[in-house]
């Protein structure tokens, strides 16, 4: 990670950004490749995934939080801030495109939760990290793990995320199946994961996911179709129902054929 001052130019600049209230951080990309899991069709995973990665990454955003309200205590010539409306803004760029930016506005106290916000913001920052070679990326859902509440939707390029201090979150990030994967045309992978912050052992855990399919959304859900043995099954994420693993649904009333309508 490098901390500026001021903005730098992301002409050609391709990574994560993290807007501060004063400062900017600029962290590295991984190369990487999905490879189809063992035993599957549809469901693939990062070929190289690194828990030392997401510990550096969650300790540099930890820092740079932490960096960026003293300075802005100092420049400010203040002895007291109140923290609960920090809202630090991750930007994801490609080539000096901007593809992706959320903004975090940390609803709990900052002084209370630093470290579980550190560790979503770098758990997002480590698997975007790892798509840089991917296509029309979008955020989907944000959730709480094993919970009750319905999950946020957004599927879009430009977010706001409520963080209330949550440390177990689930989040949904969806882009164009690559090429060499695709089996049907506007094919996209469904990438679904869980960021775990352990308060106990202050370790931070991310469980990524993708499947591969045809997308669609209700108010509450996001529905992916795929055929497998000639049947068309069914998906469901929310942050939630994926997590429990019980496997798809049988869709009767279309046949593989008519998952290119969809």
């Amino acid at each position: 990670m490098r901390i500026f001052k001021s903005e730098q130019s992301t002409s050609n600049y391709t990574g994560c950004v993290l807007h501060g209230t004063t400062n900017y951080a600029y962290f590295p990309t991984y190369k990487n490749e999905l490879i189809r899991r063992f035993g599957t069709v549809n469901s693939y995973r990062l070929k190289n995934e690194s828990s030392r990665a997401i510990a550096l990454l969650v300790h540099s955003v930890n820092t740079f939080i932490i960096r960026d309200v003293i300075d802005y205590i100092r420049e400010n010539d203040v002895t007291t801030k109140t923290l609960e409306d920090y809202s630090p803004t991750l930007k994801f760029y490609v080539n000096g495109e901007l593809r992706l930016q959320l903004k975090f506005s940390i609803l709990s106290s900052l002084h209370s939760y630093l470290k579980s916000a550190s560790a979503l913001i770098g758990g997002i920052i480590y698997i975007l990290s790892n798509l840089t070679e991917h296509k029309n990326i979008l955020f989907e859902y944000i959730n709480v793990h094993n919970d009750t509440l319905l999950p946020t939707l957004y599927h879009s390029a430009n977010v706001q995320i409520d963080y209330y201090g949550h440390s177990n979150i689930t989040a949904g990030f969806s882009f164009d199946t690559p090429r060499n994967l695709k089996v049907m045309d506007n094919e996209r992978i469904m990438l679904y994961s869980n960021i775990f912050y352990d308060r106990a052992n202050s370790t931070t855990t991310i469980s990524i996911f993708m499947m591969s399919g045809r997308l669609t959304y209700d108010e509450h859900s996001i529905y992916l179709f795929t055929a497998e043995d000639n049947k068309v099954i069914a998906y469901e994420f929310n942050g939630i129902t994926e997590f429990k693993f019980t496997g798809p649904r049988e869709v009767t009333a279309i046949d593989a054929h008519d998952l290119t309508t969809l």
